[in-house]
């Protein structure tokens, strides 16, 4: 009988289990949504052959917990250097689905050339799914609904290659409410953030300060997503290890006002500018210390790497459920710039710099 083949052993970060990946053991999506069949390709010889059949391929995750529902990984996943993922914090409503949309939109136009990467998707059916869903809809100037409570596993899975080498980002992106099931537990749909490598926050102007010109009055002062996970992170030991970028989404709609008027209209031209990061960075904390935003700036205090951001999904409001302007996506890339740099992914002295303040730049 011969002996299962085990590679190396990889955190799932869909339960946080750990498990020994297995190349004899492949799956593939069936015509009926959510169902898996297993694959074997030991018959097939040629290596080219083979690596082209297995990139639709996935890798069940045995959860040896049995707290999750079935789910599985590409089998590529482990091909390249280690994943590298991401998580999106944010209340309900502070847009991260669009952001997140719009992240990968540019992604997919080349918009991290000026940085000497290039990205493509790992993970090709959930990435039709997330065409389909997300992608399209955008593109076709439609306002796109809020997660679903409750949906777990990733969003998106890239590659991204650059003089550093391959490494596939996963994007977690839930439901604001998933940050405030269980208290300081997250509820199970939360807590991917155990397992993350950085972390993007997530915040608007009607929350930060206090106005309400779009959404419905609230007496919730407190940013209480963000609180969650700093607690659920400071307790673990994480703070001090996870890169963070906060993103003032929707500062579209404070476009006249100094200093957001000086970042929010510049290009996202994808290079990385270690100077440009600080300053951006002091502008925003400038910004939002000066209407006493501090529940928002709480990520920045927590943790030691953190970069501030303008930023704007979407570039307007939707009227009706549809941006009647059409889509302008504004400086979606610069916080995937900075945690890029901050995790290694952009190796150089210039990426070495960005988040590290005490450094001295040019």
């Amino acid at each position: 009988m011969t002996a299962p083949t085990t590679g190396p052993r990889v955190r799932c970060p869909v339960c946080l289990d750990q498990f020994d990946w297995r190349e004899d053991e492949l799956w593939a999506t069936t015509d009926e949504v959510g169902r898996y069949e297993l694959v074997d390709l030991s018959a097939v010889n040629d290596p080219v052959k083979r690596r082209d059949m297995r990139r639709g391929c996935y890798q069940r995750c045995p959860n040896p917990s049995d707290d999750t529902e079935p789910h599985h990984l590409p089998a590529s996943y482990l091909d390249y250097g280690p994943p590298l993922v991401v998580g999106l914090v944010g209340r309900s409503g502070s847009g991260k689905t669009h952001l997140l949309t719009s992240v990968i939109a540019e992604l997919e136009r080349g918009g991290l050339q000026g940085c000497g990467v290039s990205a493509r998707a790992m993970d090709l059916q959930l990435h039709q799914r997330f065409e389909t869903e997300q992608l399209r809809r955008l593109e076709r100037a439609e306002e796109l609904p809020g997660t679903r409570h409750g949906l777990s596993g990733f969003a998106s899975v890239m590659t991204l290659t650059s003089a550093a080498g391959t490494r596939p980002v996963t994007f977690f992106d839930i439901s604001g409410e998933d940050f405030l099931e269980g208290g300081e537990d997250l509820g199970r749909t939360a807590r991917f953030v155990i397992g993350v490598d950085a972390l993007l926050f997530v915040e608007t102007p009607e929350h930060a300060l206090g106005i309400r010109n779009h959404e419905p009055e609230s007496t919730e002062g407190a940013n209480k997503p963000f609180q969650n996970v700093l607690s659920r992170l400071s307790d673990l030991g994480m703070v001090d290890r996870t890169p963070a970028a906060l993103v003032l989404n929707k500062s579209d709609r404070l476009r006249y006002l100094p200093p957001v008027d000086r970042w929010i209209r510049r290009d996202d031209d994808g290079v990385l500018d270690a100077d440009a990061m600080l300053e951006e960075s002091r502008d925003v904390y400038g910004f939002l210390h000066q209407h006493g935003a501090h529940s928002s700036l709480s990520p920045f205090h927590e943790f030691p790497l953190c970069t501030l951001h303008f930023a704007s999904a979407t570039g307007a409001e939707p009227v009706d459920r549809k941006f009647v302007r059409g889509v302008r996506p504004m400086r979606v890339l610069r916080p995937l710039i900075a945690l890029l740099a901050m995790t290694g992914v952009l190796a150089g002295p210039e990426a070495r710099k960005v988040g590290r303040w005490h450094v001295q730049t040019r």
